[in-house]
């Protein structure tokens, strides 16, 4: 793995996994710089050649597309688990239960 990885896919889905599961514990504006460190780490270490940081074009912005769409969805999905439950916290028969 002197070069790098042939083809970077399960890198990327690897790290679109940890984009999402970042995502769940930030907020909205910090999905650019999720996605902006995952890319670093895919283009550095699984991208050819090893080490080097470079833009290839379509293919670096698809990648950090699919980055910012795995950490936006990860907030997405903690945002609607915590309205959820702060639904189920509210009770049914609240305002009988506050005349009495």
């Amino acid at each position: 793995m002197a070069n790098g990885l042939s083809d970077p896919l399960h890198a990327l889905l690897v790290l679109c996994a940890l984009a999402a599961l970042l995502g769940v514990c930030a907020r909205f504006v910090a999905a650019p710089g999720t996605a902006a460190v995952c890319w670093f780490f895919l283009n550095g270490f699984a991208v050819p050649p090893q080490g080097e940081l470079t833009w290839q074009g379509y293919p670096d912005a698809g990648r950090l597309v699919f980055l910012m769409v795995a950490a936006l969805l990860g907030t997405v999905i903690a945002r609607l688990v915590n309205a959820r439950s702060a639904y189920r916290r509210i009770t049914p028969d609240g305002d009988r239960d506050a005349g009495s």
